[in-house]
């Protein structure tokens, strides 16, 4: 699932996730403090991105449940 929103950071240090979709919907997650299961990197062609583990190998089929935030640049610095 794909969600277009805002990462803002909380009085206590941690991490949320804020979307609102143009129907009204909002899409809320907590990502916590900064961890050693969070890796970040940085392009000029694809802006900040973050990817967060949050579980690994638990899901049917060992597979990874990851978060992944990623800063979208304006198709005219692109």
């Amino acid at each position: 699932m794909w969600h277009k929103g805002r990462v803002q950071q909380a009085n206590d240090g941690s991490f949320i996730f804020r979307s609102i979709s143009q129907d009204g919907t909002v899409v809320g997650v907590q990502l916590g403090q900064v961890a050693g299961n969070w890796n970040s990197s940085e392009t000029v062609a694809g802006g900040i991105n973050v990817e967060i583990l949050v579980s690994e190998g638990n899901l049917p089929g060992g597979v990874d449940l990851r978060i992944i935030v990623a800063q979208s640049l304006p198709q005219e610095l692109t």
